[in-house]
């Protein structure tokens, strides 16, 4: 009952629950399937060459690296990135193969809905 009275004062809406996730205040837990990701991933570097460093996780930190790694892997898959690594071996893991830190990314041009 003590923590309802404090978290009412706390809330936008001024009762106990919880507000909307916002780009600066993100859920804390978020379920986003791998091949949503990967389309918000290609939808955003549709047609560039950069490095998965530079990917960042900024816009789902939650779900972190692991979760990008593997959309990337998705997007490998359909051909809609090709994944080149100069430094590091690339190993076969369950999701296909690795893609290392410094890995550079080539994104197809995409189309509309980002697939």
């Amino acid at each position: 009952m003590i923590m309802k009275g404090v978290m009412s004062g706390e809330s936008t809406r001024g009762m106990f629950g919880f507000d909307e996730a916002t780009e600066a205040q993100p859920l804390l837990f978020l379920d986003l399937p791998d091949e949503v990701l990967a389309r918000e991933l290609l939808q955003r570097y549709a047609g560039k060459t950069i490095r998965f460093s530079e990917i960042g996780v900024e816009r789902h930190p939650q779900l972190g690296v692991p979760a990008h790694k593997r959309a990337v892997q998705k997007l490998e898959q359909q051909k809609r990135v090709i994944v080149i690594s100069y430094e590091k071996a690339r190993r076969l893991t369950k999701d296909g193969l690795s893609v290392p830190d410094d890995a550079i990314l080539v994104f197809s041009g995409g189309d509309e809905d980002g697939t």
